[in-house]
C-alpha cells in the first residue's frame, strides 16, 4: 500500500483471487473496515490529549509512555491518543517513529527517506498553509537519522472507517462506492474530530482554531483522495439504507408468515386467517414475556442506531 497505492493493491487482490479461480460480483464485497494515514515529520510537536475537540458522546483513550530524560528520573509523554470506536469513526494521532522502533519495522525510514528525497526536488510543502506560523528557515532534511528523535520524530494521523460508518451512515459496500465516497467521508471526519490550538480567553472549545499539525494532516488527506469525493451528504444515505433494511425486513417476515402456513397446510384464499393468527400468536407472546421484549427492543435499537431518525427513541 504505502509503495504502489491503493489502485495496485486492488489489482494484486483481484489478480491474486483470478489465479485461484475465484468468482465474485461486486456484491460480493464486504469491507470492515479502511484506514487512511498520513505521517508527518514534526520532532518539536508535544500531542496533547485535551486538545482534542469532539462531540462529547465519543470515547477517547490515550497512551503514556515514560522516556529516559537527560535530567534526574522520567518524564511522562503521550504517544498515542485514540477517539471514538472501531466499529464506528476512529481518529488516532501516535508517535509512529516509537511504533516502528518497537516492532521492528525498519522499513518505514526508507519510505519517509525516499519523500523526503522528492520534497527536497520540489517546490517547499505546506507553503500555503498557515504560513505566518511556519519557521520560513526550516530545512527538510535529505534523509532521517533513526537514532536521533529530535531529528526524526514523524508522528501519524489515522483515519480510521468501520463498518457502521462505512455501510450504515455512507452506504459504502463496493469498490466503486469507495472510491466515490470515501474522499467525502474522511474530509467529513476531520471536521466532527479536530486537534486544535486551545484559545486560552475562549471557554467555548468549539470555537478553538485547528493546529497547524492537523490543518496540514486534513490538507494532505483531502488533496489525495480529491478523486475519491462526490459531494454526498451522509444523512440522505442514511435514510435510503433504513427504507432498504425496512423492505428487506419485511420481505422476510412475509416469506416466513407463508412458509409457516406451508407447514400447516393452508391453502393461498387462508392466507389473511394465517396472518391474522400469527400476529394474534406475536402479541400473546410480547404480553407472556414483556421484560424479555423491551430488552430485545433495546437491543435492536442499538443496534441499528446508525441508520434511525434522529428522533427515534431508544
Amino acid at each position: 500500500m504505502a509503495v504502489h497505492g491503493l489502485g495496485a493493491a486492488k489489482a494484486h487482490v483481484d489478480h491474486v483471487l483470478e489465479r485461484f479461480g475465484i468468482r465474485f460480483t461486486d456484491t460480493d464485497i464486504s469491507m470492515s473496515r479502511v484506514d487512511f494515514c498520513v505521517d508527518l515529520l514534526a520532532p518539536d510537536f508535544v500531542l496533547i490529549p485535551d486538545n482534542f475537540v469532539m462531540s462529547s458522546s465519543t470515547g477517547r483513550r490515550d497512551h503514556i509512555t515514560f522516556d529516559d530524560t537527560v535530567g534526574f528520573g522520567k518524564s511522562g509523554r503521550t504517544t498515542s491518543v485514540t477517539v471514538g470506536a472501531v466499529a464506528n469513526r476512529q481518529i488516532i494521532i501516535y508517535d509512529k517513529r516509537a511504533e516502528i522502533m518497537a516492532h521492528q519495522k525498519p522499513y518505514w525510514w526508507e519510505i519517509w527517506n525516499h519523500t523526503l528525497r522528492k520534497l527536497n526536488n520540489g517546490p517547499a510543502p505546506y507553503d500555503t498553509l498557515h504560513s505566518e506560523r511556519l519557521d520560513p528557515t526550516y530545512h527538510i532534511p535529505t534523509a532521517l537519522d533513526p537514532t536521533d528523535p529530535t531529528q526524526s520524530r514523524v508522528w501519524r494521523a489515522e483515519f480510521r472507517a468501520g463498518k457502521n460508518l462505512l455501510k450504515d451512515t455512507w452506504g459504502i459496500r463496493t469498490w466503486a462506492d469507495l472510491f466515490e465516497k470515501f474522499g467525502d467521508l474522511c474530509r467529513h471526519s476531520g471536521e466532527v474530530v479536530r486537534y486544535t490550538d486551545p484559545a486560552p480567553l475562549d471557554l467555548n472549545r468549539a470555537r478553538w482554531p485547528n493546529h497547524v499539525f492537523w490543518e496540514i494532516a486534513c490538507a494532505e488527506m483531502n488533496d489525495d483522495l480529491t478523486e475519491m469525493r462526490s459531494g454526498a451528504d451522509p444523512n440522505p444515505l442514511k435514510e435510503i439504507h433504513r427504507e432498504q433494511h425496512i423492505s428487506t425486513i419485511f420481505r422476510n417476515i412475509l416469506g416466513c408468515s407463508i412458509a409457516l402456513a406451508a407447514l400447516e397446510g393452508k391453502k393461498p384464499a387462508d392466507l389473511p386467517n394465517v396472518f391474522d393468527a400469527t400476529a394474534q400468536q406475536m402479541k400473546d407472546a410480547v404480553q407472556a414475556d414483556s421484560i424479555k421484549t423491551e430488552r430485545q427492543l433495546r437491543e435492536a435499537s442499538e443496534r441499528y442506531v446508525f441508520i434511525q431518525k434522529p428522533d427515534a427513541p431508544m
